[in-house]
């Protein structure tokens, strides 16, 4: 009997490691592509902003 509860606890042991392994890689692919979109947002509002001063200063050149 004590050997069938040691096995029980030695597998379900391993199948909470096994989880718990899974949801650390999901956590750490999930931190990456928050860490990409974040990149990849301030980039495009950076080059969105430098088009907008651009315009906005070849208008002035228009005026003056």
């Amino acid at each position: 009997m004590n050997k069938i509860v040691n096995t029980k606890v030695f597998s379900r042991g391993n199948n909470l490691i096994y989880e718990l392994d899974m949801t650390t890689r999901q956590l750490r692919l999930l931190k990456d592509n928050i860490f990409l979109l974040e990149k990849n947002l301030t980039e495009k509002i950076k080059l969105c902003y430098d088009r907008e001063l651009d315009q906005a200063r070849m208008r002035l050149a228009d005026f003056g």
